[in-house]
């Protein structure tokens, strides 16, 4: 029985990096993609990520209520507001602010068409959270 303590921390550990690293992926990937082709494009790539830096900000502010040790609450919380900065960086590259509100934000049909029919059967066959689903369909 000791011996499955170690093992389980280990496990653990795995589990938790992964899933620091995929979230990191995805701001990355986010961050890297080339300049939107039309301002319709531009509409979509912008409420990506306003929605992205929204979600980074939940995650900081969840970091810093949980009651895990401080230091992993700070690391978590850290690295989000680095990927808000780095998000909002980017939402001043592509010009975001200048956007009407009233813009079509919905993606264009032969882009994304997928993500929704993606999105909608990980929420529905799957345990996932939400997060976790966008990220997959995302990818």
């Amino acid at each position: 029985m000791n011996r499955a303590i170690p093992y389980a921390l280990i496990l653990a550990s795995l589990v938790a990096a992964c899933a620091r690293l995929q979230g990191e992926d995805h701001v990355q990937e986010l961050l890297s993609r080339p300049p939107p082709s039309s301002e319709q494009n531009r509409a979509f790539e912008c409420a990506k990520l306003i929605w992205e830096a929204s979600r980074q900000k939940a995650i900081g502010n969840d970091a810093v209520a949980s009651v895990e040790d401080p230091f992993n609450a700070a690391k978590k919380r850290d690295a989000a507001a680095r990927a808000v900065m780095a998000l909002n960086a980017r939402q001043r590259e592509l010009r975001c602010s200048e956007i009407p509100a009233s813009a079509n934000t919905e993606p264009p049909a032969d882009a994304d068409a997928s993500f929704d029919r993606c999105f909608k059967r990980c929420r529905q066959y799957t345990d996932r959270s939400k997060e976790q689903c966008f990220d997959v369909c995302s990818k």
